[in-house]
């Protein structure tokens, strides 16, 4: 690790196969983006963007986040609430998506699982979803019951949603994860 005043809070792998790290400086506990152009051997880097101090609390309740492979956006969860962080500009841009009065025990953005057998390849055709990056899942916890909630993304490349056509599925304990299948 060269990067020692630094805690890295989230790493994963975004637009472009870029690896995005979103990190903390230890000192000043303000937050920076840094990507990493992942088509190189080794990896360099491409950019280094400095969320505004203004934003600081919200990213400090992060629980969870998501990078997305369609655009340069980060979406991330707090206990009530979802964000994303928009990379497009020099100074990204931190917008408020969707809030829940329930807590928000798990968050991420549904990724269709593909499931292949070299016994019956003819059965595992891909059939790509229209809600693989999609839509966002989201679930809830009100003390007492769990609830999914499956959220519209009208284009992830810039962190649309439409919370109106929000889907619940009721019924659950704590939901802690979900696991994503076709």
């Amino acid at each position: 690790n060269n990067s020692p005043n630094l805690d890295t809070k989230h790493a994963a792998i975004g637009y472009n196969l870029e690896f995005y790290f979103i990190m903390q400086n230890k000192e000043t506990k303000n937050y920076q983006i840094m990507v990493f152009d992942g088509s190189k051997i080794p990896a360099v880097p491409a950019a280094l963007y400095h969320i505004p101090t203004s934003e600081n609390a919200k990213l400090d309740q992060a629980i969870s986040y998501y990078v997305s492979e369609e655009g340069k956006v980060i979406y991330f969860a707090t206990k009530n609430d979802v964000y994303t962080i928009q990379l497009d500009a020099t100074v990204p841009v931190v917008n408020h998506l969707y809030h829940s009065n329930d807590e928000i025990t798990y968050f991420s953005m549904f990724h269709q699982g593909f499931f292949e057998s070299q016994s019956q390849p003819e059965y595992y055709q891909h059939k790509v979803l229209s809600t693989h990056h999609n839509m966002l899942l989201v679930a809830t916890w009100n003390n007492s019951k769990g609830t999914l909630r499956t959220i519209p993304v009208l284009n992830p490349a810039t962190g649309i949603i439409d919370a109106s056509k929000e889907t619940k599925y009721e019924g659950f304990g704590k939901i802690l994860t979900v696991v994503h299948q076709q």
